[in-house]
């Protein structure tokens, strides 16, 4: 299924050492022109996503589900190189596999990669996994996290693998994401709870993110 590299890209390769034998960990020269091929396809389906655009999606999805098919061994040995560049892509990529052992990968690097940035490519990659398989637990850690963006990408896993009536005790610390600083994070908490739907989940965001500064916050505790 690999393409010749869009021109555009070829002058971004990823960094390092083109030494032979390679390190273990040393992805090849052509192995880095194949992820940067995955970031492109991810980065389509991204913004056909955030655009509303249906029909793109769809088909970026299958492209998705189709690199992660196919090039499962090589966004394996990505996913453990030492650039971390191809860590996130291989980690947002391995989160439109259909098997589930992926899960557990992606709960590895959020638990234990050095890189803030691999983690972030991570938690993408569950979210867009969205399995009822992930361990909750492993998510809830990163709403304490003192980057703002991943609380929203935790909360944006956490939408994508809880389902209605079922928090699995990740409730009580979205509930106190409803007074984070970030309207971003405040609104997702808020979408996240609204989802899920539980009784006991209707008063607070009745009575707080309806009264919420930021507009988008209010739309997002009602579903929206």
């Amino acid at each position: 299924m690999r393409r010749a590299l869009p021109a555009f890209l070829a002058f971004a390769v990823l960094a390092g050492c083109k030494s032979t034998p390679l390190p273990p960990d040393q992805l090849s020269t052509e192995e880095e022109e194949w992820m940067l091929q995955v970031s492109d396809e991810l980065w389509k389906y991204e913004t056909a996503r955030t655009s509303g655009l249906e029909g793109d999606q769809s088909d970026a999805k299958h492209r998705m589900m189709r690199i992660a098919e196919d090039e499962n061994e090589l966004l394996a040995k990505a996913l453990h190189c030492n650039d971390w560049r191809a860590r996130k892509i291989a980690a947002g990529a391995l989160g439109f596999a259909e098997r589930d052992d992926v899960i557990g990968m992606l709960i590895d690097v959020v638990q234990n990669d050095p890189d803030l940035e691999a983690r972030k490519g991570a938690l993408w990659g569950l979210a867009a996994k969205g399995s009822e398989q992930t361990p909750v637990d492993s998510i809830v850690l990163l709403l304490s996290d003192p980057d703002a963006e991943t609380r929203l990408l935790a909360l944006g896993t956490l939408a994508k693998v809880l389902r209605r009536n079922i928090d699995k005790g990740a409730l009580p610390r979205v509930l106190e994401l409803l007074g984070d600083p970030d309207w971003k994070v405040r609104g997702q908490a808020a979408l996240v709870l609204a989802r899920v739907g539980r009784r006991d989940t209707i008063k607070p965001i009745v009575e707080k993110p309806l009264k919420d500064e930021n507009a988008t916050v209010r739309l997002h505790a009602v579903g929206r």
